[in-house]
């Protein structure tokens, strides 16, 4: 609560407070409401990934503990992303609001139409980058781009907005260790608002 830290491992299946209720708890402390938590889990199957994402953490590491894949998130979560952009907020409905004039029907459909493309959009990236085809990866992730300004997701905006940047530089090197990252926010935005747009029933009906 005192000490702020720049990554935090958080064990699921701890005893007595387990890791979801903990990381809520973590999220509403000062000195760390923006750091990233990497859930450690026994269970890497789809369903448990999306519970975690959608409960806060921003990213998963399987049990057994590979020494090789806890250096690369240690990477990716400590380094190479502009720490401005990775401090923002996945989800913010204020923001979808305002973008929406105060319409909360309205806020609601944008953003649930803006995560129904969500998977498409990272697949098409990252298959336009392993084809080398980077003309491709930089009209999706203008599209992408675009499509952040219409409802409320900051940190996604953020990171596709320094990668179009990137790509326009032709700083490829940039671009390779921002795409790890990128990809897995789309699937954190689109479990958070997911869960959201559950969680908030009333509003979704037309």
């Amino acid at each position: 609560k005192n000490e702020e830290f720049d990554l935090i491992l958080m064990d699921v299946q701890m005893p007595g407070m387990d890791g979801i209720q903990a990381t809520r708890h973590i999220r509403k402390t000062p000195l760390n409401a923006g750091t990233p938590i990497i859930a450690v889990t026994a269970h890497a199957f789809k369903e448990e990934q999306e519970r975690l994402l959608s409960s806060g953490m921003e990213d998963y590491l399987p049990k057994p503990i590979e020494f090789s894949t806890l250096i690369t998130l240690i990477k990716r979560w400590c380094q190479g992303v502009d720490s401005s952009a990775m401090a923002l907020p996945t989800l913010d409905w204020q923001l979808a609001l305002k973008r929406a004039n105060q319409n909360r029907d309205l806020a609601m459909e944008l953003l649930r139409e803006f995560i129904a493309h969500l998977p498409q959009a990272a697949e098409i990236i990252r298959s336009e980058w392993d084809a080398r085809h980077y003309k491709g990866v930089q009209d999706e992730i203008h599209r992408l781009h675009g499509a952040c300004c219409y409802t409320g997701v900051p940190k996604l905006q953020a990171l596709a907005n320094e990668m179009e940047s990137a790509l326009k530089l032709g700083n490829h090197y940039e671009v390779a260790e921002m795409l790890p990252t990128i990809i897995l926010e789309c699937e954190i935005a689109a479990a958070q608002a997911d869960k959201f747009i559950q969680d908030n029933g009333a509003f979704n009906s037309h």
